[in-house]
């Protein structure tokens, strides 16, 4: 119901506070040892749930038209990029 009355550009904004406290945000918990009590923010500020932005996300991308040679570079650099984190 938000998507559909929604500005795009507080979808766009929601896209990315979503994305970084889902994926950029637990990385910090790798360098606790350095930034210490600057990590307050971790568990109290990103309570947005991964789901819910993976429909939004959804929404969104239907504007997108890409190219199939740019579809297959995304596929290509996330395998690689999967398997090496693996």
């Amino acid at each position: 119901m938000i998507v559909a009355y929604a500005d795009w550009k507080l979808i766009k904004y929601f896209l990315l506070v979503w994305f970084v406290g889902t994926a950029l945000v637990p990385l910090f918990g790798l360098y606790e040892n350095l930034l210490g009590p600057a990590l307050w923010f971790k568990q109290n500020v990103f309570l947005l749930s991964g789901m819910m932005g993976c429909f939004v996300l959804g929404a969104y991308m239907v504007k997108w038209r890409l190219r199939s040679s740019i579809l297959v570079l995304i596929l290509a650099s996330s395998l690689v990029f999967t398997i090496s984190g693996t």
